[in-house]
């Protein structure tokens, strides 16, 4: 039986925790620094392989500080994840990102609401339910917070920043990501 292709290729990266230093690195340091702090976890283009992988990744609530036994990849902690369509990488200075912006949503949430958010925000991307033109780049999901004060930062990457594409996309979100969750709930926008 042949699988089911998606409209685009997915990857799945975890960021780790980078170092902190006196006065940090410069310029290309940094830049390196950065591009050794990510892990490419897994890509996938047909609906059987986004399945394949999703069921066995564990939840972002078991990544992040609300877990007491966090997993661990490559022996690091993950600060981050995110899925970005093949080619577009989860920076801002990629040729795709630097001329676009994003929605950012910084929350407190419980683990229940944080993998419905981030399973929403997926979803969204991977099924083209999020898609305008393909204006999305891609999302990601950011510890933010401590084990006793979950906080976590959510963004959608976007190519470009015109205010109608702006509107279309996050009535999309709030539609189709933050249906399920409860309360007020306010997503900012910003450029890269």
């Amino acid at each position: 039986m042949a699988e089911s292709k998606l409209q685009h290729k997915w990857v799945l990266f975890a960021h780790f925790k980078q170092k902190k230093g006196k006065g940090g690195a410069a310029g290309r340091d940094r830049e390196k620094e950065w591009r050794e702090s990510i892990f490419k976890v897994c890509e996938f283009d047909t609906v059987e392989d986004f399945w394949r992988y999703w069921n066995n990744i564990p939840k972002a609530s078991q990544f992040f500080s609300v877990c007491d036994a966090r997993p661990r990849l490559q022996g690091k902690d993950v600060e981050a994840l995110s899925l970005f369509k093949e080619g577009i990488q989860p920076m801002w200075e990629d040729e795709a990102n630097k001329s676009g912006g994003e929605f950012t949503l910084r929350k407190f949430f419980p683990p229940v609401a944080l993998d419905t958010f981030w399973n929403n925000l997926v979803m969204g991307m991977v099924g083209e339910t999020l898609e305008d033109k393909d204006e999305i780049c891609g999302g990601r999901i950011v510890d933010k917070g401590s084990k006793d004060r979950p906080m976590f930062r959510f963004e959608l990457w976007m190519r470009g920043k015109s205010e109608a594409m702006k509107m279309r996309v996050k009535g999309k979100m709030e539609k189709i990501v933050l249906e399920d969750l409860k309360g007020s709930i306010k997503l900012d926008s910003k450029d890269h």
